[in-house]
């Protein structure tokens, strides 16, 4: 025998054919089979191997991340309303006031009971963070814009938006939302579109309230948000549009946990400001407010001309407070004097009237460019240390801040000489040190687009959430729909 032979049959390589093992029978068989046959076979053991690879890594839930989606609720016939004084009753008609006491009268019975809240067929899901603001204009809805994108930038989860405002902040923030069509978590926004002679007539029946602040009649709204927004609305942030969020907003939502089971109104606190001659109103921001809706309702915090005619023997507390406070009207115009800093004053006289309802607000969620100067806190070192950062602060001796750190999570940009605050010149002046501290992220704010918010990209997992996006008109205050309440009941 060959030595090549040989070298054969005692191989693992070249096994003989006397001892083939029977896969190798049959793979020399198969070798001897047409061509198409045998790409067919190959092309089934590949789809074999790779198919249950590729129903794993796209079938599987994504645990990362929450999805969180809504099904678009089908219409349905409400039901009457119920006589709830904080229900919002939309479209019954006209909507007229007796010119001396403004005291509405009221619609026909049968069409209060024919008409719903136009939010009682929306489906929620549990718990999103809320937000109340007050737009007033195009103006004030422009850089209220910016506020809202800011929100959604940052959002975890389901947000809510009730926008007390005139028609033209509402199309003007319309049109911005429209860019918005694959939301990764739903939004809904609500838009309470008042006329102004209706803010006017809501503090002719109050009968003392009144403002010389740049903000005006609007601006005062921010004390009667608990009775514009539907009982449905236990609680909600308030912010004022001058501001952003660089940090997620459910941090802020959180904060209502904390409070105390007595406390309606948590904001930021300066007891180491004060002016006598705004009532040392400074030494709280209304900027923004975590406001408990169902607490300040229950209070009956703001008088009407209504409840004082009904004689129910329920007092409003705002008359105590604001007497206690700025003292008796001015008889000549039936106003209090002085009330430099609007509805700021009178949150002012309330806390310090009724202190338990009150809690402080930490600084992170009021950096603002007024009085306190952001706090001395800026973009700057990414590796500086707490210590370092603390020694650093200004005007924080004194507060309930003295000594720790400030992380801010939401600017402020008020005191700032023009209509809209990231239009300021300073922001162009590299020597103008609050361009130097927070420059770089009103800029990559406001120019960050609207359409970057599409981040459902509509995988199976990653379904665009519900967007809604409603209008309640009129809107009714919480005297009115009290005045409307006991008509009803009397017949």
């Amino acid at each position: 025998m060959p030595a090549s032979q040989a070298y054969r049959d005692s191989s693992s390589l070249y096994p003989g054919p006397q001892n083939l093992p029977r896969w190798r029978s049959h793979a020399k068989d198969f070798s001897r089979r047409p061509q198409l046959v045998k790409q067919v076979t190959y092309l089934a053991i590949v789809l074999a191997f790779i198919l249950p690879i590729w129903l794993y890594t796209h079938g599987r839930v994504d645990t990362s991340t929450t999805q969180l989606t809504v099904e678009q609720p089908p219409e349905v016939i409400s039901p009457p309303i119920a006589f709830d004084v904080h229900n919002v009753i939309p479209h019954y008609g006209h909507n007229s006031h007796h010119a001396n006491i403004h005291i509405p009268s009221a619609p026909p019975p049968e069409s209060i009971a024919a008409t719903s809240s136009p939010l009682s067929s929306f489906q929620a899901l549990p718990d999103p963070v809320t937000f109340a603001f007050v737009m007033w204009q195009e103006s004030s809805a422009t850089e209220g814009a910016l506020l809202i994108k800011s929100i959604l930038m940052y959002a975890s989860g389901p947000v809510h938006i009730h926008i007390i405002c005139d028609d033209s902040a509402r199309v003007l923030i319309k049109t911005r939302l429209e860019r918005l069509k694959r939301p990764y978590y739903e939004i809904a926004v609500f838009f309470h579109v008042l006329p102004w002679q209706s803010i006017q007539d809501r503090l002719d029946r109050e009968g003392s309230i009144w403002s010389s602040h740049s903000a005006g009649a609007a601006g005062l709204l921010k004390l009667f948000i608990h009775e514009i927004l539907p009982a449905t609305v236990e609680k909600a942030i308030y912010v004022d549009t001058d501001a952003f969020f660089i940090s997620n907003p459910l941090l802020l939502w959180q904060q209502f946990d904390k409070l105390k089971a007595d406390t309606a109104i948590a904001m930021p606190s300066h007891p180491n400001l004060g002016s006598p001659e705004w009532y040392n109103a400074d030494r709280i921001c209304s900027c923004v407010i975590l406001l408990n809706l169902e607490k300040l309702r229950s209070i009956r915090l703001i008088d009407s001309e209504i409840y004082r005619q009904a004689n129910d023997g329920i007092e409003a507390m705002s008359p105590p407070a604001f007497r206690a406070m700025f003292g008796e009207v001015d008889p000549k115009t039936g106003h209090y004097e002085n009330i430099a800093l609007g509805d700021q004053s009178y949150w002012w006289s309330i806390i310090s009237y009724r202190p338990e309802l009150y809690e402080h607000l930490s600084y992170d969620w009021e950096i603002s460019s007024c009085l306190v100067n952001t706090y001395n806190t800026a973009l700057g070192d990414d590796m500086t240390t707490e210590e370092e950062e603390i020694m650093s602060l200004m005007h924080t001796p004194g507060t309930p801040h003295e000594g720790t750190l400030v992380i801010p999570k939401l600017l402020h940009f008020n005191c700032i000489p023009t209509d809209l605050y990231y239009d300021w010149p300073g922001w162009s002046d590299p020597s103008e040190p609050l361009n130097q501290h927070w420059g770089p992220a009103v800029r990559y704010h406001q120019n960050y687009k609207w359409i970057w918010l599409n981040r459902a990209t509509g995988g199976s997992s990653s379904q665009p959430a519900n967007m809604t996006i409603e209008t309640v008109e009129p809107v009714l205050f919480a005297d009115q729909l009290y005045l409307y309440k006991q008509q009803a009941q009397s017949i």
